[in-house]
């Protein structure tokens, strides 16, 4: 179920408030270190939530990518961890595509390919080999999209969310705790 950025916000800042006490952190520096760590703690999250199998199709989701000389960028939000779990399809294909880990070394006249080298999807068509052109879905493990706006909705399944709520408080105070040490 998704939650509003600034609901999940709150929660937050209340639970570092509330494990803060008597001495809580400023609401301004709660929420700054919430901000700038948003997106590298939903990455974490993610990789923790997708390791347990029971729950990793929860994040499964699918992106339209546009191939040009059989390469498209990976989107930032895939768990390159799980791309084996990927799958990539070319609407109007009369073969499927497949993926091939040893890129270089292979070629198959009933299948496309395709592999991840670095931020960058590979995909060539069956043989005769060529670079694929085109559109194509990609569908793949990834951490929920981190919210454009504070009053966009943070789509992620329900158990993500209790999840990544006690990470982030987690993280909040260990960082206000390395600051203190810092200033001492």
């Amino acid at each position: 179920m998704a939650q509003s950025y600034s609901y999940i916000r709150e929660q937050c800042v209340q639970g570092v408030i509330r494990a803060s006490m008597p001495n809580p952190l400023p609401l301004d520096r709660i929420r700054a270190i919430f901000d700038a760590s948003f997106f590298s703690i939903n990455s974490t999250v993610a990789e923790a939530f997708a390791a347990d199998e029971n729950r990793r199709e929860l994040l499964r989701g699918s992106d339209t990518l546009t191939f040009v000389s059989g390469d498209a960028t990976l989107p930032t939000n895939t768990l390159k961890k799980f791309t084996e779990d990927a799958t990539l399809s070319i609407a109007n294909a009369t073969y499927s595509y497949r993926r091939y880990p040893q890129w270089l070394m292979g070629s198959s006249p009933q299948l496309g390919l395709w592999t991840t080298i670095g931020e960058t999807i590979k995909a060539k068509s069956k043989i005769p080999v060529t670079a694929f052109s085109g559109s194509a879905t990609f569908t793949s493990i990834k951490s929920p999209d981190v919210p454009a706006a504070e009053g966009d909705d943070f789509d992620a399944p329900d158990d993500y969310i209790s999840d990544f709520i006690p990470a982030m408080i987690q993280y909040i105070l260990s960082q206000s705790m390395q600051e203190a040490a810092a200033t001492a």
